[in-house]
């Protein structure tokens, strides 16, 4: 991918772009690109690995399994609420300005 994207710089017109800048950015842009791919490969084969683990648990203990994706997603959602409430306010804060209030 590195060569073909050096490739299409060397083609281009002298002085029209400038080559320095697409040439520094892109091991960066792959390496980016290339841990994204290995992250989404990770996800499908965790879920598949998830449905598997719970159907052997459903089998044994019944559809009480279920009780630790409960605990899981419920702290998932209690770990992530704060920066949700965090980011809210700090938006609600930008339009605030001591500067836009008036004075007495």
């Amino acid at each position: 991918m590195v060569s073909l994207i050096y490739d299409k710089t060397i083609e281009l017109q002298a002085g029209v772009y400038d080559e320095s800048s697409a040439l520094s950015l892109m091991s960066t842009d792959l390496d980016r690109l290339t841990l994204s791919l290995v992250a989404v490969g990770e996800i499908w084969a965790r879920l598949i690995e998830m449905a598997i683990g719970l159907w052997l648990l459903a089998r044994e203990l019944g559809w009480v399994c279920v009780a630790p994706v409960v605990i899981v997603l419920g702290q998932f959602i209690a770990n992530n609420f704060p920066t949700f409430i965090v980011a809210e306010i700090s938006l609600k804060d930008q339009s605030f300005s001591p500067a836009r209030c008036p004075q007495k």
